[in-house]
């Protein structure tokens, strides 16, 4: 659950301010001096982009062009903060926003918390943002714009992060009031929604999951339906779920949050013993996976779920695709030995012999690597009676 949520929670949009000193991402002419920077619209730019590290050097650029128009360089101060914020660097987001406290301390004071709540977050340090927000935006009579909808998102934030569900939640109702007919009110609902799953507030989750009509037709990328699914997994509705889940079409071939929905589903299934559901939902995770770590992962997972099926063909084929597709992982060699164990238990010896044989001179495999697949040569050449081939291995 907690590794879903994680991962979910920034496609969201839960976390990380997105705009610097001004609300629209387009500004031009807001110093002093009324100059135009162009540096600081390539950098807002980049930033909209999510080309974060281009965004960086234009900042950069700008707070140089800036020289000394005090407001300019103060919001060039703002943005980079922005700006590392989003590439995950806190200590560098944490020496501008030092720089601008020392430099400009009459700033803006809900901006400069947000983004120290950011920092905190990013140094897994929840308790300090949550007061670095609350300090702020308690006695402040709210304006209701951008800025408020992003704070009060990271404050809850900050509180579920500590699994204080039921101050989250009235974060969250807070921010759902106020958002109302803004941008930001699908966003405030799917974080909502996401907080009560995450806090197994079922009651109050399914009391939301009522409202998701009037947000579906803007839900391109199927976060309701996802957060649906895992609702019904979390309550362990499992027919419901497969009835849910085939319902729909998904689009791919990559889906970080399907991905993990399909892993959780495979491991539900299994533990129901409906192994034939629990294999097509790995698989399913093998082709929404992200990336290659996760298709390793999923690929594991599914050598594991065929012999708990009774299915050691199956298995030795995944494990044989597996060395295949991945010759240069570092387990490679170990899969291979498993698969050639797979087919000897399944009958198949010749075939798990010819596995021994190819590592047996696999240069990327270890001598101890080399030394396993010997004996196990060894060994099957002993179930076998052939007593040459097995003698043959034990002298390797």
């Amino acid at each position: 659950m907690n590794r879903f949520c994680k991962v979910m929670i920034p496609l969201l949009g839960i976390s990380i301010a997105v705009h610097c000193h001004g609300q629209e991402p387009e500004v031009s002419g807001n110093t002093e001096s009324g100059r135009e920077y162009i540096a600081r619209k390539a950098g807002m730019r980049a930033l909209e982009s999510g080309v974060f590290e281009q965004a960086e050097k234009f900042f950069q650029q700008y707070k140089k062009d800036a020289g000394d128009d005090a407001k300019a360089v103060m919001d060039a101060g703002e943005c980079l903060a922005a700006t590392y914020i989003r590439l995950g660097l806190p200590a560098k987001a944490q020496a501008e926003l030092d720089a601008l406290n020392k430099n400009f301390p009459d700033g803006d004071h809900l901006r400069r918390a947000l983004y120290q709540a950011e920092v905190f977050l990013l140094e897994n340090k929840p308790e300090d943002a949550e007061n670095a927000l609350k300090t702020v935006l308690a006695p402040r009579k709210p304006v209701i714009n951008e800025l408020y909808f992003q704070s009060l998102s990271c404050l809850a934030l900050a509180q579920a992060r500590q699994k204080k569900w039921k101050e989250a939640a009235e974060t969250y109702a807070l921010l759902n009031k106020a958002a109302v007919d803004s941008a930001w009110e699908r966003k405030a609902f799917l974080q909502a929604l996401l907080n009560s799953i995450r806090g197994r507030d079922y009651k109050l989750a399914n009391q939301l999951m009522t409202q998701a009509g009037k947000y579906k037709k803007e839900d391109k990328a199927k976060e309701i339906v996802k957060l649906q699914l895992l609702l019904l997994l979390e309550e362990k509705k499992l027919s419901e779920f497969q009835k849910a889940y085939s319902s729909e079409t998904f689009s791919g071939p990559t889906d970080q949050e399907l991905y993990l929905i399909d892993l959780k589903a495979s491991e539900n299934f299994a533990a129901a013993d409906k192994h034939n559901e629990s294999i097509q939902f790995i698989k399913d995770a093998v082709k929404f996976a992200p990336d290659a770590p996760s298709r390793r992962y999923a690929l594991l997972k599914m050598i594991d779920l065929y012999v708990a099926g009774g299915d050691k063909k199956s298995a030795a084929k995944t494990a044989l695709d597996f060395a295949s597709y991945y010759p240069d992982s570092p387990n490679a060699p170990a899969v291979s030995l498993r698969a050639a164990d797979l087919l000897a238990s399944s009958g198949d010896v010749d075939g798990a012999l010819e596995i021994c044989e190819e590592l047996t001179k696999n240069a990327k495999a270890s001598p101890d690597q080399k030394a396993a697949a010997a004996i196990a040569a060894a060994e099957f050449g002993i179930s076998q009676k052939k007593w040459d081939l097995a003698e043959k291995y034990c002298l390797l």
